[in-house]
Order: structure tokens, then C-alpha cells, then sequence
């Protein structure tokens, strides 16, 4: 399988919730996982399925298009878009966060690098943590806090504060330009 190839397998087992199954055949067993934004680090196959199925018990219909892939050696990064509808449940260290309809329609970006047998030994996601939040996915009156925790994130309060005041902003009607145009 070329990257290309690998690159849309990755979103198609996650679309069709095969990655559970596929994990195993497609990384290899001390693969690294990293939530850039978070610094959250996982090893191996069996976190990388419990790092998906946490997006996937939340957001239950989450599908990502692939918009375009480029191959640099050994590595293959994917642009992909990802929409789906905020009715499951998150959990966090404080309890859940049960759903409450709202749209997710986010980009992001999946990092894969191969080994010579061909298995993913590093993937990496990146996505923008503003645009996450303003998604609306969390309750308007709740803290972000519990869910970057949930995700094992160690975010500044600053960042936090940006976040919450951005939202804030926006239903007020008002953006004071925090959030990127």
C-alpha cells in the first residue's frame, strides 16, 4: 500500500468504524500517538482505538474527507475535514458531558510515518483548539477545562481564558477578534 493509499484507509476505517479491527494489521505495536494542541502521548493500537472511540462516543456520526495528502518520504500528512453532530457523551474526570446536538465542522491534520514494513509508527493529529470550541460543543456556561482534561491536556489558563472569552464574544454578537478569521 503507497501512503496515499494508507492516508485514505486511515479515514475510511475511521468512517466506517473498522479502526477498531484494522488498528492492529496497519500500526505497529509501539506506534506513538500525539494530540499535538494536547501533548497527549499514547503508545501502541489499543490507545490509538480508545483515543478515536473518545471522539466517537461523543460525537457518534463524526466522517472526515480527506481534502488532499502530501508524501515526503517515509511520512504521508492528510488534510482532512470532519463534520458530524455534538448527541453523545463526553466523558471527563469530573462526569459527563452529555451532548447537546450542535454541529462539529472542523479541519485537522494526520501526521503517518511507516517503517520499512510498512506500519504506522507515528501518527500525529493536529487540529486548532479555538475552532474546536467553536464548535459549541460544550454547554456555554460550562468550563472547557473538564473536557482538555478528559483528553489528558495540559493547556495554559491563558489559553483557556482565550477560548472561553472568544466564545463569550460571539454571542454577544461581538468578536473581538481572537478567533482566527
Amino acid at each position: 500500500m503507497d501512503l496515499q493509499e494508507l492516508a485514505q484507509a486511515t479515514a475510511d476505517s475511521f468512517n466506517d468504524r473498522s479502526y477498531r479491527e484494522k488498528a492492529k494489521d496497519v500500526m505497529a505495536p509501539n506506534v506513538l500517538i500525539l494530540d499535538k494542541p494536547t501533548n497527549q502521548e499514547m503508545h501502541g493500537p489499543e490507545e490509538y482505538v480508545q483515543y478515536s472511540d473518545g471522539f466517537v462516543n461523543a460525537i457518534p456520526d463524526l466522517k472526515g474527507t480527506v481534502i488532499e495528502n502530501k508524501v515526503s518520504g517515509n511520512k504521508v500528512t492528510s488534510r482532512v475535514h470532519g463534520q458530524g453532530h455534538f448527541t453523545g457523551t463526553m466523558v471527563t474526570p469530573q462526569g459527563s458531558m452529555p451532548g447537546n446536538g450542535n454541529p462539529v465542522d472542523i479541519e485537522y491534520r494526520i501526521e503517518q510515518e511507516v517503517d520499512e514494513a510498512g506500519k504506522v509508527v507515528r501518527f500525529v493529529i493536529d487540529y486548532d483548539m479555538q475552532d474546536f470550541s467553536a464548535c459549541n460543543c460544550c454547554d456555554p456556561n460550562a468550563t472547557l477545562l473538564p473536557v482538555i482534561q478528559r483528553m489528558g491536556r495540559r493547556v495554559s489558563y491563558y489559553r483557556i481564558a482565550e477560548s472561553l472569552d472568544n466564545k463569550i464574544s460571539q454571542r454577544a454578537g461581538n468578536d473581538i477578534g481572537t478567533r482566527k478569521a
